[in-house]
């Protein structure tokens, strides 16, 4: 590994952390403005919607059009200038149509999402959802810049996007104070788009030349949809968990959907913490071994994604579920947001965190699967997991209230882990070799540790105030788990190093 790559892997973290910290103070600030009421339960809605619908459509920019570019490098197989040239022209038209449905059918849409939503609720939701939905041309732009970028192996300037838009936001919510009104957010946001286009359009045209006047491939346009919609549907159906939340959570008291999306956040932004940056960096390498049908280094780049992730979150989950009534008064308990709503919140948060460990895994094994462009393989596993987690979830919500819709969501996330894993197994069962339950057992013994740890320390730093004792515990936490993993880790490297120069 250069030092070129160690130093953008070093930058890419920094970017990483900064923009997860920007979403935090993010939502926090969201909840000190608005607490948890009707304009936050429609705000939540209208991300969710749009988000929704986007969120297949900008995820297929990444997902397909990088391993097709990064072939067309490979193999020159086609001109990669034609490859981009057609994708602009392809990925602006969807953009466009997806932007013009979400603003004529946004009545439908929040009616779909939150049919049990008081009629406020959902009129502000319909205007959020426009407004955002004007973004989606932009965004789309911005996407696709990205992975030119990306596949040219140039990581720093894409990971600003998600800072930049967070930084942005939280100027709306500052604005908002003065001005009221949850709807400036909303519109700083998709200026937040806008800004960005024309400025990565810059950075990535080091590596194309536009020429929209380049007649349309028939080859690249046939195989960019082909594999595009099974893309699409499988992301719409990873990310609908997102919409079957907020239409059981909208037949609650008022304030239950934002209870349940700030829990949600919280949870994602744990479980994306480090499977974001490990996956980020994975998939044009997973890409080009696969395209150059080079399994060793498959394999060897798969294991070490599922080990940084796997001892990375853990720690994370654990303390989400053991000290979640801290951690959610700490982050939110200010302002607008009651003592109420903090326990209400904490007590979703627990069961999120149980499935956090699964979805962090979850977006590692989707990057192999996409860079082989086996895109069947997450669209049905996808609609499987789906159906298992509106089941357990309107089973648990019966006795278990809103958390039991958090509950289902675990549920849902780690049944769809263990359908990759045996796909995964009947495609080339090398690729999980069983060295790999290493990363699990050193997990596993660290994570008990930490468990002991923390219910001591809850008794020995019982007097203190919330914050102290949060900090201390934690701290213990870290350093017990740190004692077990850390040379757990270097012998799981060791055997691993070992094992690789034998299969040379």
């Amino acid at each position: 590994m250069g030092k070129t790559l160690i130093g953008q892997i070093g930058i890419v973290a920094i970017l990483t952390i900064l923009a997860k910290v920007a979403a935090f103070g993010k939502d926090v600030l969201l909840s000190f403005v608005f607490g948890a009421g009707n304009s936050t339960d429609a705000y939540f809605i209208a991300n969710a919607i749009p988000g929704l619908v986007f969120a297949g459509f900008f995820a297929t920019i990444g997902l397909v059009f990088l391993p097709i570019y990064t072939r067309s490098l490979h193999n020159k197989s086609s001109s990669p200038q034609t490859i981009i040239n057609n994708a602009i022209v392809i990925y602006a038209a969807i953009a466009l149509g997806l932007s013009a449905f979400s603003m004529v059918f946004a009545d439908t849409l929040v009616n779909l999402s939150a049919p049990g939503a008081s009629s406020q609720v959902k009129s502000l939701a319909v205007t959020l959802t426009r407004i955002l939905a004007i973004g989606f041309v932009f965004s789309g732009w911005v996407g696709l810049q990205n992975a030119i970028q990306q596949s040219n192996k140039s990581f720093i300037w894409p990971m600003t996007v998600p800072l930049i838009n967070n930084v942005l936001v939280i100027f709306g919510l500052l604005l908002s104070m003065v001005y009221g009104g949850i709807i400036l957010v909303a519109v700083v946001a998709v200026v937040g788009w806008v800004v960005q286009a024309p400025l990565h359009g810059y950075l990535a045209r080091a590596y194309y030349r536009i020429n929209l006047g380049t007649p349309l491939s028939p080859r690249f346009v046939r195989e960019l949809l082909i594999v595009s919609v099974p893309v699409f549907f499988s992301v719409f159906l990873d990310q609908i968990n997102i919409i079957i939340d907020l239409v059981l959570s909208s037949g609650f008291e008022g304030g239950a959907i934002s209870h349940l999306s700030y829990a949600a956040r919280l949870s994602l932004f744990f479980s994306g913490l480090f499977s974001l940056i490990v996956s980020y960096f994975i998939f044009p390498h997973l890409s080009s071994s696969l395209a150059s049908k080079n399994n060793r280094e498959t394999r060897k780049v798969l294991s070490y994604g599922i080990a940084i992730v796997v001892l990375l979150t853990t720690p994370l989950a654990i303390l989400s579920v053991m000290l979640n009534i801290d951690i959610v008064s700490i982050i939110f308990q200010r302002g607008a947001f009651s003592p109420a709503d903090a326990t209400a919140t904490a007590e979703v948060l627990k069961f999120y965190a149980i499935g956090m460990l699964f979805i962090a895994i979850r977006e590692v094994f989707n990057r192999l699967f996409y860079s082989d462009q086996r895109t069947i393989a997450p669209l049905v596993i996808g609609a499987i997991s789906a159906i298992i987690n509106v089941l357990a979830s309107l089973y648990l919500m019966q006795f278990m209230g809103v958390a039991g819709i958090a509950a289902g969501t675990s549920i849902g996330a780690a049944s769809y882990v263990l359908m990759q894993l045996v796909y995964i197994l009947i495609w080339d069962r090398s690729l999980i070799p069983p060295r790999m339950l290493l990363i699990f057992a050193v997990a596993g013994v660290s994570g008990a540790a930490m468990i002991v740890t923390i219910q001591m320390a809850g008794n020995i730093f019982a007097n203190l105030s919330t914050v102290p004792q949060f900090a201390a515990i934690s701290m213990v936490a870290a350093i017990a788990y740190s004692l077990i993993a850390l040379p757990g880790t270097y012998a799981m490297y060791k055997i691993q190093t070992q094992k690789l120069s034998q299969e040379q």
